[in-house]
């Protein structure tokens, strides 16, 4: 089992940037490692708490989730515990309530992998809940940017041609495809099928990719292992929406004694509806949000959660998501549902207001500098391994690597702290990925277990991140070769001479330089660019670009001049060498950029149609993989809002997303033009006003003619796809089963010998050797978590 540590709370948890995860056993929590992964069961309930940063200061996600098989007293413990991680921590995290099959999207992008729920559950204080894994076994996969993966009854009247289907049967792993699957399902669904196979089986299993329509039929034993044939599959199932209904506001106070419920808002809801001495429901049907002021009573704080849990009840909703906000807490989406909520403090004085806003982040930034520590050491992933990157590179990264950061400071006057980030740029491998994480926790492990881990990706880096680098932070594509599974690439990086880096940021401590593509539509007014060529560094400086966005264009100059001379140049100034290194002239942004306006967060949603009604769906912490090609996504940034129309997405969808856009204009209310420019893109022809919204946008990613994932990687396998039973084990990709011949540990740690396996050597030992360098025999092993085999294999030199 891989809970561990059964109680209330350590000291440690929330202490760290994270996801941590606990599960309710005799209504106590239990640390679990594997419901990080995603891996969930059906009898039980769970606690994960999210942590990152903002500023200097940690802010905490806590999600309950509660399987539909969890027994009252375990889904009781569940909120309990949850009141009491939430007191631990001063009341700052922000509450979810989260049920089995109606999980938000902010807790399905906890899980990069997906979720997978299967039956059974630990027992529960009171009531028996068997924990059984029930072979063989049939998953519904389903979903687009986080798929879910359900176990559902093994009969093939609980398929549909809509989703996703993987049967496990012990040696034979078969994954079937409705006609109507989307691309994310069969890839996800081919990387389970890959996951039970290399971690579970050892690899051993025969693996069966079967398609609606144009394989499935000649294969009789998967429909007899289902118990039943192809016409018992159902029809694609819409997914469960909700009718649109104008949002209610429900005040909550003990002011008269008692608490009372009280309607004061329906449909338009204005920030002047809501003061700091109660707390507030906010129903807008599919979800339910609960807000907490700062000067609510101690009963009102304390049972934020319990008012929505009853309110959702009462209205025979039991299901439906329940979020609790603290005054100053608010998501962007849910303050969206208010006109006239403040972006800044509302003192009349627009100019005044934006100085107090700024002063406030210059406090928060100084915070940041507070920690006066140094970086150690900085290693890029190559070869799987950590090589150490020459000091005079520190700042530099490349979008196809990932890198290890150690960061050291005084955390009291006699105590050291440290810091350990692994970032991952947007192009680096799954496996230099893996690796990045691995080899962090090694260096925790050798450290005592001590230091914070942060996972940084590209585009999403913390402000102390950016603050160590203190304005000289480059960002360049390319980048070196991974060590595994792409062993075939070169290492990458740009050599023609020519580059171009966008400069961006509203304080020393958050500008940094990301490389675009080379040609005008990449510069924009509002900020700085450096533009290199073989002879001359050009700094451009647009007309609003701020005085940190010139000093960082500055720093940069001097990192990277080299031999060339070096121009600046105002925006309507530029000479012939500049527009000559961009292709020649062209268009792009121009004007000022509004900083106040800039201030509000931008919100993306995705667009989409159900049994005829259209559906727009708030995406939290959106990036540029949000953008996917059978969607269509709006993109709202208060001043103007983008509509994203991917190539594949229905006709209803493409056709009904203006009306969309406009109508959620009007419906938003919050103190914007009527008039708000909308703009229709295509994918793939996405102008900078759209693209400078993410950092360092990568234009390839936004292909229409992009390969199919699912395709891609049975290419990558070795599998054809063209008619006939796909169908691929050890032996067709050159491996034989562990056992056909053993070896010694010696052997294993040179070259892998021929038939070998080099993803699991150490199943090739003797089963005597394996118990002696491992010290577990063979069945102990294969129940490890990866993690751990991996630092084992690792001392072991068996990677």
């Amino acid at each position: 089992m891989a809970a561990k540590g059964a109680g209330s709370f350590d000291a440690n948890s929330g202490t760290k940037v994270g996801l941590e995860a606990w599960r309710i056993e005799n209504l106590n929590p239990v640390r679990c490692e594997e419901a990080l992964a995603g891996s969930l069961f059906s009898g039980d309930s769970y606690l994960f708490l999210h942590t990152t940063t903002r500023g200097a200061s940690l802010e905490w996600d806590l999600f309950f989730w509660l399987g539909k098989d969890s027994s009252q007293d375990e889904q009781g413990g569940a909120a309990l515990r949850t009141v009491e991680l939430d007191d631990q921590l001063g009341g700052g995290p922000v509450q979810f309530r989260e049920t089995e099959g109606n999980e938000t999207s902010h807790f399905l992008k906890l899980f990069k992998g997906g979720i997978c729920t299967k039956d059974g559950g630990v027992a529960s204080a009171f009531n028996k809940v068997d924990r059984d894994e029930y072979e063989p076994r049939l998953f519904h996969l389903s979903g687009k940017r986080t798929v879910k993966a359900t176990k559902v009854d093994r009969h093939a009247s609980s398929m549909n041609e809509g989703d996703v289907f993987i049967l496990d049967q012990g040696k034979t792993i078969y994954q079937w495809n409705g006609k109507e699957a989307n691309k994310y399902e069969k890839f996800k669904g081919l990387e389970m099928v890959k996951k039970i196979n290399d971690q579970d089986r050892g690899g051993k299993c025969e693996q069966v990719f079967l398609d609606s329509g144009r394989n499935d039929e000649s294969c009789a034993q998967f429909w007899n292992e289902l118990g039943g044939k192809k016409s018992d599959v159902k029809p694609a199932t819409p997914d469960k929406i909700h009718k649109a209904s104008a949002p209610k506001l429900i005040k909550i106070s003990d002011e008269s004694g008692k608490l009372l419920q009280t309607v004061v808002g329906e449909g338009k809801l204005t920030y002047e509806m809501i003061n700091s001495n109660d707390a507030f429901i906010v129903d807008v049907v599919s979800e339910v949000f609960v807000w907490v002021g700062k000067g609510a009573s101690k009963e009102e704080k304390s049972k934020g959660m319990r008012f929505g849990v009853d309110y959702v009840k009462e209205q025979d909703r039991i299901g439906c998501p329940i979020a609790k906000f603290i005054e100053g807490r608010e998501s962007a989406q849910f303050k969206n549902y208010f006109k006239g909520w403040p972006a800044v403090a509302a003192s009349g004085n627009k100019e005044a207001d934006l100085s107090a806003l700024y002063a406030k982040k210059a406090k928060a930034d100084a915070k940041v500098q507070e920690l006066d520590g140094k970086i150690v050491s900085i290693w890029r992933i190559k070869d799987l391994a950590k090589e150490p990157l020459d000091e005079s590179a520190w700042g530099q990264f490349w979008a196809g690597d990932s890198f290890i950061l150690l960061y050291t400071y005084k955390l009291t006057p006699s105590k050291e702290g440290h810091i350990i980030y692994f970032w991952q740029g947007r192009d680096s491998s799954t496996d230099e990925k893996a690796a990045s994480a691995l080899l962090t926790k090694e260096l925790d492990d050798e450290m005592g277990g001590d230091p914070v881990q942060v996972r940084v990706v590209m585009g999403k880096e913390p402000p102390h991140f950016l603050s160590m680098f203190k304005g000289r932070m480059i960002i360049h594509e390319g980048g070196v070769a991974s060590g595994f599974k792409n062993v075939k690439d070169s290492d990458s990086f740009d050599t023609d001479g020519i580059s171009l880096f966008h400069v961006r940021g509203n304080s020393p401590l958050n500008t940094r330089a990301a490389q675009v593509p080379e040609k005008p539509a990449s510069l924009n007014s509002g900020d700085c660019f450096v533009l290199l060529t073989p002879a001359t560094m050009y700094v451009w400086n647009g007309e609003g670009a701020n005085d940190d966005e010139k000093a960082t264009a500055q720093n940069i100059s001097t990192i990277m001049k080299g031999d060339r001379a070096q121009e600046d140049v105002a925006e309507g100034s530029e000479p012939e060498g500049f527009w000559t290194g961009l292709g020649g002239k062209g268009e792009y942004v121009k004007g000022s950029k509004d900083l106040g306006e800039m201030e509000r967060d931008p919100i993306l949603f995705q667009i989409s149609v159900n049994t005829g009604s259209l559906r727009v769906e708030n995406i939290p912490d959106y990036d540029q993989s949000d953008l996917v090609m059978d969607d269509v996504m709006m993109l709202d940034t208060y001043t103007e809002v983008f509509l994203w129309v991917g190539p594949q997405a229905l006709p209803e969808e493409k056709d009904g997303a203006m009306k969309a856009a406009l109508d959620y204009i009007k419906k938003v209310d919050d103190g914007r033009d009527l008039d708000t420019p909308v703009y229709r893109i295509t994918a793939g022809f996405e102008p900078p006003q759209f693209t400078q919204h993410f950092l360092g946008w990568d234009a390839s990613k936004s292909d229409p003619d992009a390969p199919d994932p699912y395709l891609a990687q049975l290419a990558a396998m070795g599998i054809k796809v063209e008619g006939g039973l796909i169908s691929v084990s050890s032996g067709d990709v050159g491996f034989k089963e562990p056992g056909f011949k053993s070896f010694t540990l010696e052997e294993l740690q040179a070259k892998a010998p021929a038939g070998v396996d080099p993803a699991c050597k150490e199943l090739y030992l003797s089963d005597e050797d394996l118990a002696t360098h491992l010290k577990m025999d063979r069945a102990a092993w294969g129940k490890l978590p990866k993690w751990k085999k991996g630092a084992a294999k690792k001392t072991l030199k068996l990677f």
